[in-house]
């Protein structure tokens, strides 16, 4: 047994030991007890880790950061000016995890990015949209807009980017059971592939042989997009199913 054994992050997360948590975030020896404190220290939501996370958002280990970002998010405004620097950072994860605490904030963030998207400097223009456009705040929308005009061409993109995005989710989101075909592709256009049979079921990775006769004549659609893939389950010219969380997720913050 070493001399000093790691923190009982799980332990200290038993009791809601904020202060002892916070200990665990400083601990070299593991990035994966530090990773943990973060993860720990979103789940309590106690604005006393707010400095600790702020300083976890520098950590040199990359999901240590993405951590912190995402335990901010349950702090509140406060967090909201370390996100957006955080938008900066090299790692994508990091940037992702960072766009979604700020969208998961909401109203604060909304007007702290609604100033810097007009920033004279276009890498924090850059930022503030695409933290905007992970958001499905209505106001969002408007500013992404404008952000379509914007002098930089990256800017633009990620602006176009942005309005995709959630024109994307709004239509997954109507997407309902019992929909009929025509409803369905009229909202979201003609899937890139259809499996019937064994092709339908070894998307599942099932038999179709083993499946009811009612599973049977199932039909499962796949629609390919610019964020991603998802699936609509159809049988007899109506929806019975949609595998469409995923991609929300990606699209939205939770």
């Amino acid at each position: 047994m070493p001399l000093f054994a790691p923190p009982n992050v799980e332990e200290l997360k038993a009791k809601r030991d904020v202060l002892g948590l916070i200990k665990p975030l400083e601990y070299q020896q593991d990035w994966r007890v530090r990773t943990s404190a973060a993860e720990a220290l979103g789940q309590i939501g106690d604005a006393r880790a707010f400095e600790p996370l702020i300083a976890a958002l520098k950590d040199q280990n990359a999901f240590v950061r993405t951590s912190a970002a995402k335990a901010l998010r349950q702090i509140g405004a406060r967090a909201v000016e370390p996100l957006v620097a955080a938008l900066a950072d090299t790692n994508e994860p990091i940037r992702q995890a960072s766009a979604e605490a700020l969208a998961k904030i909401g109203g604060p963030a909304l007007e702290v990015l609604a100033v810097r998207v007009s920033d004279p400097d276009r890498h924090v223009r850059w930022r503030a949209a695409s933290a905007l456009g992970k958001t499905s705040d209505p106001r969002a929308l408007d500013l992404l807009r404008t952000a379509k005009s914007d002098p930089d061409q990256s800017v633009r993109e990620v602006a176009t980017e942005g309005l995709a995005r959630q024109a994307l989710a709004d239509k997954l989101c109507r997407i309902k059971v019992g929909m009929t075909e025509k409803e369905l592709t009229g909202l979201i256009g003609q899937p890139n592939f259809v499996g019937r049979g064994a092709d339908a079921f070894a998307v599942f990775g099932m038999m179709a042989g083993a499946a009811p006769k009612e599973a049977r004549e199932q039909e499962n659609w796949v629609f390919k997009t610019q964020f991603g893939d998802f699936k609509v389950v159809m049988r007899r010219g109506r929806v019975v199913d949609m595998l469409t969380a995923g991609l929300l997720d990606r699209l939205r913050a939770a």
